[in-house]
């Protein structure tokens, strides 16, 4: 598999699992979201948003890199900036609960976000506008 399938298939996994977490959360999950969401409306709100934004980004840079558009190449380093503000916030949150194994996972994310992006600016194809 080539950096750009890497990229790609790294983003839509990353984007699909953004999506379905805070569905489990909000439709399933233990209600601490929905209290969050009553005593704390904005802040939960904001940070759901912002979670769906980065999800949407992307979604939607992963399916350009898949089908090699040009524009998915910039898009990818701005994509790879909002998840590392999301999972640097999400590590931080379960840490700050004492959670290790999500804190953990959340560094992972970003350690492969920022290889990934680091990756991409070294490609040669990348620098030369032929894709990466």
């Amino acid at each position: 598999m080539n950096l750009r399938k890497a990229s790609a298939a790294f983003s839509l996994i990353v984007g699909f699992s953004i999506v379905l977490i805070w569905l489990i959360l909000l439709i399933g999950g233990d209600g601490e979201v929905s209290d969050s969401l009553n005593s704390t409306p904005i802040e939960m709100g904001t940070h759901i948003a912002v979670e769906l934004i980065t999800a949407s980004v992307l979604l939607v840079v992963g399916f350009g890199l898949w089908a090699k558009k040009v524009w998915s190449r910039t898009w990818f380093f701005f994509g790879m900036g909002l998840l590392a503000y999301s999972v640097i916030s999400a590590a931080g949150f379960y840490g700050q609960r004492g959670e290790y194994v999500p804190t953990g996972m959340f560094v992972g994310i970003l350690v492969l976000g920022i290889v990934f992006a680091f990756l991409a600016g070294k490609s040669s194809g990348f620098k030369k506008g032929e894709g990466f």
